[in-house]
């Protein structure tokens, strides 16, 4: 009967131990299983953060595409300045700014194309800071090609 016992015992304690084994089996499975998963995850993250990256600048130049096309109005403007400089001025976008009716006196000066000029009326501005729209304040030392080589 003792031997029945033991044999009885060794076939449970050898059922034990194959369950114990598919077990570990099935631990590695699902450990390797969980390794791809949490791969394909984060390659799936890193993904989605530069789609991210790229629809926020392709955003960012869009809205400063739509800021340019709202303060056009005022490039527009700084555009048909008139320019002594300039050879081949285009004068058919200024004929929009003059639009006012024109009078019989007028009517000889509309044969000549009209042109926008700018005209600085602040005195508070010392001379030499009246020719542009930007206040200088500090003034640097610009070298010539020579001064540049002699350094």
């Amino acid at each position: 009967m003792e031997a029945e016992n033991t044999n009885k015992m060794n076939v449970v304690v050898l059922e034990y131990e194959e369950k114990i084994q598919r077990s570990a089996s099935e631990i590695s499975q699902l450990q390797e299983k969980l390794a791809m998963q949490t791969s394909r995850n984060d390659a799936n993250i890193d993904a989605y953060r530069r789609k991210i990256e790229d629809l926020e600048s392709k955003l960012k130049q869009c809205q400063f595409k739509e800021y340019l096309a709202q303060n056009s109005y005022s490039s527009q403007i700084e555009n048909r300045v008139e320019r002594p400089y300039s050879v081949g001025r285009d004068y058919s976008e200024c004929s929009e700014l003059n639009s006012a009716p024109l009078s019989p006196r007028m009517s000889v000066h509309s044969r000549q194309k009209p042109t926008l000029q700018v005209v600085y009326d602040n005195r508070t501005i010392p001379k030499n800071e009246k020719k542009s729209h930007f206040n200088i304040t500090k003034k640097r030392k610009l070298y010539s090609d020579k001064d540049f080589l002699n350094q």
